[in-house]
């Protein structure tokens, strides 16, 4: 027959060494692979022989350009299962072991990729022979079992490569911070809420593996379900918890020894995905015997860094918000697919930089699953005293990592978790030359925290803005006119007042305590307080300042006429008639009822120019303000100085209570543009 003339041919040993050598990966993309990342050994190369040698066989399984020459393979020995004769032993056993060595020469990359394959091969062999429902083996399968595996050397080797590799991991174990594994957790939350891509999925996946120790894909697998531990137990409640696997290895722990919050913290997962029992069930399902289904086992735990309640409800919103459903479920595989490494390895490398990089240059790899060996270790850290307590016995660290991460295996698999180092400091070696990841984390967080401070400062002035306007809208509604003349009350400010510097950064100053009943000797005292407060950090000062940290028109004006040695600075009015010989009219003088700034008479004729200017209407009297009126300023917080400088001219010349600061200030009716002066423009606000 040709598929065992193919066999014969493949098998003989100058084409599987031509296998070989046109499956190891190239020397380029080896070193690409080792440089630029760690997750992965090299990518095998396919073996462009062996597709033209299937091809030739039988052309119908002829492999595409862009399909691997193992998937290739795999469906030809699928469709040719049924040749096989297992009642001739001695040539049923010959054309087995030509196959293996077809195999083991194209899978080249480690064990976990070779078991995979072979795991694979033999499924074809079980599924044809034996008959759906059925778990017992037959003698044909028990032969298939004996030989169609890996070759003993090769895993010999693997073994001992990964032995080495885990060796030099626990020499050099990964230092990590609890504080800031903490604070990494919720960062990889709230930034799953940010949005709605599998990126943003990816790290809710990642933050729920560190909390709970659960696999990814128990995450991902809607079949496996979460609950709290209050939820499992219904209406009975268990005197004895036992935490791990109540069907394998467990703690037992009484209900009435637990302290502190760790039931609060107990997460109950059922279902587990690497469990032997239910290895059949899928047989069971295809033949209809599910009187047969061995149940889904329970896992219970403690959860780190969020409750039980929290990360269940994390979970199902994560279960939601990707469809993943019973219903549109498609199995593990697939699922596995759609969330790949891809997703997870920008993750790794954003949030864990030191980890990453200390992977990266040892040539290991570090996925999602480094979240179990996090969770194994800050589980240990966090319970294992309360749950010793509890239990009445001491619990060792490998013998924690075994029963909270639900782990049959032996003592090898429950030493590879065991990579933690918690530090309480930063390595000094970091310090000397921080790598580049380090250095990105910290500019991110130093970033992150000052726009944080910035953004709570503009908020919080925002509010006591608007709170003001409520509070005074609310108390003019409630109190009539003349009751609210009588109890004017000024609006609660807040403690402290905000001013920017030079730089774009945002200070605060603490306002001055009230003044009244104080002599002039402490008010001086408070207010040269206030001017070096201001002038320690470069900021002016002047009646705009000090009336922000709490000092009245009056008090500031008269204190900056002081501090100028009693000469205060003219107005662009008063300064044009002291030009003319003519004396100026204090702005106390000023501020009457009707508060009203005429053109003074002339002693002397002005020049042939300035006379040119009157009959052009150029010089026009200030615009005369009637009671209940006032002048709508420029706002004095904005970053327009022209606006500063208009508002405080403004406050000079007119008087502080007659100038308001913004539109929104007015209660009344506003004109808008009411000429004032000589190229003065105003709003009129109209009580």
């Amino acid at each position: 027959m040709q598929f065992f003339q193919f066999l014969k041919e493949a098998s003989e040993d100058k084409n599987l060494a031509i296998f070989r050598q046109e499956a190891e990966p190239d020397d380029d993309e080896d070193e690409n692979a080792n440089d630029g990342d760690a997750r992965k050994p090299p990518k095998r190369m396919f073996s462009e022989s062996l597709k033209e040698m299937i091809a030739k066989y039988d052309p119908d399984f002829a492999c595409e350009e862009n399909r691997s020459d193992l998937y290739c393979l795999k469906n030809y020995i699928e469709a040719n299962i049924s040749l096989f004769d297992y009642k001739n032993t001695e040539n049923f056993k010959k054309q087995l072991k030509q196959l293996v060595s077809i195999v083991t020469s194209l899978t080249l990359n480690s064990t976990s990729y070779m078991r995979g394959t072979f795991v694979f091969i033999t499924g074809f062999f079980r599924d044809y022979w034996l008959p759906k429902g059925e778990a017992k083996s037959k003698p044909v399968l028990d032969i298939v079992g004996e030989i169609v595996h890996a070759p003993e050397s090769l895993v010999k080797m693997y073994l001992d490569q990964k032995n080495r590799r885990l060796q030099e991991k626990h020499r050099d174990k990964f230092e990590i911070n609890f504080l800031e594994l903490d604070d990494t957790v919720r960062k990889l939350v709230a930034f799953g809420s940010s949005g709605n891509t599998k990126k943003h999925g990816a790290a809710w996946a990642l933050a729920i593996e560190i909390c709970t120790g659960a696999r990814k894909i128990e995450i991902i697998d809607p079949t496996i379900r979460f609950m709290t531990f209050e939820d499992y137990e219904a209406k009975k409640e268990f005197d004895i918890i036992k935490f791990g696997d109540p069907d394998a290895e467990f703690i037992k722990v009484k209900r009435d020894h637990i302290e502190g919050n760790l039931l609060s913290h107990t997460i109950v997962q059922i279902g587990v995905a690497k469990d032997k029992a239910q290895a059949h069930n899928k047989h069971y399902e295809k033949a209809g015997q599910t009187h047969k289904l061995v149940a889904s086992r329970p896992l219970i735990k403690p959860t780190v860094f969020y409750d039980a309640e929290f990360i269940v409800n994390l979970i199902h919103t994560f279960r939601k918000n990707f469809g993943l459903t019973i219903d549109n479920f498609k199995g593990r595989v697939a699922a596995g697919a759609q969330w790949s490494s891809r997703l997870f390895h920008p993750l790794m490398e954003e949030y864990f930089p030191r980890p990453f990089a200390k992977a990266k240059r040892h040539g290991w790899g570090l996925g999602s699953h480094f979240g179990r060996k996090l969770y194994a270790a800050s589980s240990f850290k966090v319970f294992s005293r309360s749950v010793q307590r509890a239990a009445g016995e001491i619990i060792g660290l490998q013998t924690w990592i075994s029963i909270v991460l639900g782990h049959m295996g032996g003592l090898q698999t429950q030493i590879s978790y065991d990579v933690i180092q918690w530090v309480d400091y930063i390595d000094p070696e970091h310090l000397k030359m921080p790598n580049d990841e380090l250095v990105r984390e910290l500019q991110r967080e130093v970033l992150f925290y000052r726009k944080e401070i910035e953004d709570n400062r503009k908020l919080m002035s925002v509010v006591l803005e608007k709170l003001a306007i409520y509070e005074r809208d609310k108390r003019k509604e409630s109190k009539s006119q003349s009751e609210e003349e009588e109890d004017e009350q000024e609006i609660p400010k807040s403690a402290y007042a905000s001013f920017k510097t030079k730089d774009g950064s945002f200070i605060t100053i603490a306002r001055a305590p009230p003044i009244k009943n104080r002599t002039d000797e402490q008010k001086k005292e408070m207010l040269d307080g206030l001017a070096a407060e201001l002038e320690s950090h470069s900021l002016k000062v002047n009646t705009t300042t000090l009336r922000k940290l709490g000092i009245g028109a009056e008090l500031s004006g008269e204190y900056i006429s002081k501090r100028n040695n009693n000469a205060p600075r003219a107005m662009p009015e008063q300064k044009q008639e002291q030009a003319n010989g003519q004396s100026s009219v204090s702005p106390p003088q000023a501020q009457s009822e009707r508060v009203t700034r005429k053109k003074p008479e002339k002693k002397t004729e002005a020049p042939k120019e300035s006379r040119e200017k009157n009959k052009k209407g150029h010089n026009k009297d200030y615009y005369e303000l009637q009671p209940g009126e006032k002048i709508i300023s420029g706002d004095p917080k904005s970053s327009d100085a022209a606006n500063k400088v208009r508002h405080e001219r403004d406050v000079e010349t007119l008087g502080a209570e007659n100038v308001l600061e913004q539109e929104h200030d007015c209660t009344g009716t506003v004109s808008d543009l009411v000429e004032i002066g000589y190229k003065k423009k105003r709003k009129i606000c109209k009580d």
